[in-house]
């Protein structure tokens, strides 16, 4: 079995599944076992994405698939990956979007999708929520709070 991994940056962005989700992940990998096609994707010995599929796998005692990521841009690849695919708030995508923002200097490949947080314009807010699947009100609430209670 799989040692433990630790989590790229990248990939702790975005929030683990809730505890009712992860139960039924747990079962699904038991009972199908690891999905061949969506293995845990690594970067520099680190999980970029799959956390979850990953210590799904451990619980149900499968061992999992990987993968070594080689495209140009990590940081996209888990941008579109999790709001693509995860059932998140529009608030945590929102979140997830202004942390991955933040780390573009680290992560300079590939800016094609970016979308600045900076300003309230209305192009901009609309194109981040298409970018993020939320609506422009619950952008211009999420900018609100950012810029005037970022404690919350």
């Amino acid at each position: 079995m799989s040692k433990e991994i630790e989590f790229h940056e990248l990939a702790n962005a975005f929030p683990m599944l809730d505890t009712k989700s992860m139960n039924e992940l747990i079962e699904s990998i038991a009972t199908n076992g690891f999905q061949t096609n969506h293995p845990v994707m690594m970067l520099n010995g680190k999980i970029l994405d799959g956390r979850n599929r990953y210590l799904a796998a451990l619980e149900a005692n499968v061992e999992p698939l990987f993968d070594d990521y080689l495209g140009e841009d990590p940081l996209e690849f888990v941008r579109i990956e999790n709001i693509q695919r995860r059932d998140l708030t529009p608030g945590q995508r929102l979140a997830a979007d202004l942390e991955l923002n933040g780390m573009r200097e680290k992560y300079p490949n590939g800016n094609r999708f970016t979308v600045t947080t900076g300003g309230n314009s209305r192009n901009s807010q609309k194109e981040k929520a298409q970018k993020t699947k939320t609506s422009k009100g619950s952008v211009s609430q999420f900018d609100f709070i950012t810029k005037y209670a970022p404690e919350l």
